[in-house]
């Protein structure tokens, strides 16, 4: 009976940890509640996918021609909107710019978890999975 006793409790344990582990790597999402044109920006909205075909959503700001693109990424349970004031600058300086939302924040997909290797995944796909951004990224 303590065997049976013992191993019910474990078994509890085992879940009530995965739950409580799970619902700490699961971000509040915050939605983005205004566009471009509303933030008097000039750009595009548009989306890519991740390495497990999860939708990406963000906005490209095309900036000047023959200048960098500068990628902004957001925090933990923030989305695009927070690096606006950033790609403000960026963009009055002539820098291409693209925000987007990373998987489970604004309006990307979700994803089972979040965690910071999903957050360097979804850069990396960004970056490297193509070697144009016209061919990675898709216009809405």
């Amino acid at each position: 009976m303590i065997i049976y006793s013992t191993a019910a409790f474990l078994f509890i344990a085992v879940v009530a940890l995965h739950w409580l582990l799970h619902r700490s790597l699961t971000p509040v999402r915050e939605p983005v509640a205004r566009n471009l044109a509303s933030l008097g920006l000039v750009g595009q909205s548009v989306h890519f996918p991740t390495l497990n075909g999860k939708r990406l959503e963000g906005w490209y700001l095309p900036g000047s021609a023959d200048q960098p693109l500068a990628v902004l990424v957001h925090g933990w349970s923030s989305n695009r909107l927070a690096l606006i004031p950033l790609a403000r600058v960026l963009d009055q300086a002539g820098l291409a710019v693209l925000l987007f939302d990373m998987r489970n924040h604004g309006e990307s997909q979700s994803d089972t978890f979040s965690s910071l290797p999903r957050f360097a995944e979804d850069i990396h796909c960004l970056l490297y999975t193509s070697d144009a951004a016209d061919d990675l990224l898709c216009v809405d």
